[in-house]
């Protein structure tokens, strides 16, 4: 009997040794695999944070802005352009930092008065064409009241720098109190043009446009994708507020491709690469602090950028089973399997949409049979193969806004809108572009005196020229439907 208990015991050693050697093992697997994906992810996104930070080495100054800014860039930006990863950043100077900041509270004012919701609501729901005498008073009263203010909106916007310096050491914690007033500055930019636009100022109305694309151009460099999703919302701004601001032939034919011109190359795809880049690198510094016993770090829905959730009992739960032996196993093959995702989605954020939609339905797919253990990815990376939507909903307004502009001006010129639109290719810089959706041709539909022109948009389906961002067809001066009340 006491040989059999001795021998069970001897089993039991060797079975508890077993598993303390495979798990040791599995470890020195998940280590050596590290030096791949996770490698690469940690080099890349220090290499975005230092590229970042170099272009403040010399510190904000109080700096005045100058009276006077830079005009658009040649080659179709509208101020500074994103750099290619293996080159230095653009020096910049401290001016717009110092003018944004001194902006803040104004905007902030002018954002909180009650008929600035009076006023969102009337270009929501109204085109201006269709304003009364007292709409137009009621939004005359009030850019009235900011009209130094606007101004100011401007001046920033025609320096096209960063706004604010984002300190990107603080991973998923960073603080970003310059997107929603850059954002409420595009709005009242596209307010003035609606109202400049109804008055008969043309050209005023598009030095408004001209500076929502320039306050897009301060987010340019910044390798964050929540920047990069208010960069498109900015272009938005822009795409709406011309299309039912102006109407078609309203434009000088040379300013309406002058226009165009501007707006080519303003993609910024390696801008999404990269920012996808350091969420990645963001993430896998969230396991690192959940494998050393902080606060974990869950996604917050309504952003890419993640919030703190340490109280949770799910995050405090597998932060400490991220803490045992096992855990950190895990931890390792979870982190490895969101390097490897990441990976690939900055590899297809550098391709037409077209081109990688199977591969983004093929990583949500991936992602959706990972086992229960690779938590992190299957939080993290399917929020993540969405943005790439919103960056065609992008491209897909800038190549409306370039065709249509093309067709208007031709039309003012001939009296007539062409059959196709390969005779608005030269305008367009000798090819027409591809609508981002389909890879095919944007539907171009010639109708006497005026034309239909439209994305399929994301669902790929031809809804007939309905419009609607998300769910309908993204269409040249087209306007959401709204639901009876």
């Amino acid at each position: 009997m006491k040989k059999r208990a001795r021998s069970g015991l001897i089993w039991l050693g060797l079975i508890f040794a077993g598993g303390v050697v495979a798990v040791a093992a599995i470890g020195m697997i998940a280590s050596r695999r590290d030096s791949a994906a996770v490698q690469r992810i940690r080099e890349r996104g220090e290499l975005m944070v230092a590229r970042y930070e170099r272009q403040f080495a010399g510190g904000p100054a109080a700096a005045e802005a100058p009276a006077e800014a830079d005009a658009p860039g040649e080659g179709g930006q509208s101020g500074k352009a994103m750099t290619a990863a293996g080159q230095e950043p653009p020096a910049f100077s401290s001016a717009a930092l110092a003018l944004f900041e001194r902006l803040k509270e104004g905007v902030e004012l002018a954002n909180s008065a009650p008929v600035h919701t009076d006023i969102r609501d009337l270009i929501e729901h109204k085109p201006p064409s269709e304003w009364t005498e007292a709409d137009l008073r009621l939004v005359a009263e009030f850019l009235g009241a900011h009209a130094e203010l606007i101004e100011e909106i401007r001046r920033l916007a025609r320096l096209g720098e960063p706004v604010y310096q984002v300190d990107l050491s603080m991973g998923y914690a960073t603080e970003l109190p310059h997107l929603a007033p850059l954002r409420a500055m595009a709005r009242l930019l596209q307010m003035e043009a609606a109202f400049r636009a109804q008055s008969g100022d043309i050209d005023g109305a598009m030095e408004d446009f001209r500076a929502i694309l320039g306050l897009s151009d301060t987010l340019v460099e910044e390798p964050l994708v929540i920047s990069q999703l208010v960069r498109i919302a900015m272009l938005t701004a822009m795409y709406d507020g011309l299309g039912s601001s102006l109407s078609p032939g309203q434009l000088d034919p040379r300013d309406a491709r002058a226009f165009v011109q501007e707006l080519a190359g303003m993609y910024y795809r390696e801008t999404m690469a990269n920012a996808l880049i350091t969420e990645a690198a963001f993430g896998m510094a969230a396991m690192e602090d959940m494998r050393n016993g902080a606060s974990a770090l869950v996604p917050d829905p309504a952003s890419s950028i993640t919030s703190l959730a340490g109280d949770s009992n799910f995050s405090n739960i597998l932060g400490f089973v991220y803490q045992t032996p096992i855990g950190d196993v895990m931890l390792s093959a979870d982190r490895q399997s969101y390097a490897e995702y990441m990976e690939r989605l900055a590899q297809a954020a550098n391709a037409p949409y077209y081109e990688v939609q199977g591969e983004l339905a093929a990583i949500d797919a991936e992602v959706g049979d990972e086992s229960i253990f690779s938590v992190c990815t299957q939080i993290l990376v399917p929020a993540l193969t969405r943005v790439q939507r919103a960056q065609a909903r992008g491209e897909a307004m800038i190549d409306l806004t370039r065709i249509g502009l093309a067709l208007e001006a031709c039309h003012a010129e001939t009296g007539a809108y062409p059959e196709n639109l390969n005779a608005v290719a030269t305008d367009l810089g000798g090819a027409v572009p591809v609508d981002p959706f389909t890879g095919q041709g944007y539907v171009y539909l010639p109708q006497g005196g005026s034309f239909i022109l439209y994305s399929l948009g994301e669902n790929g389906r031809d809804d007939g020229g309905r419009h609607d961002l998300r769910e309908g067809d993204i269409v040249w001066r087209g306007r959401e439907q709204q639901a009876d009340p």
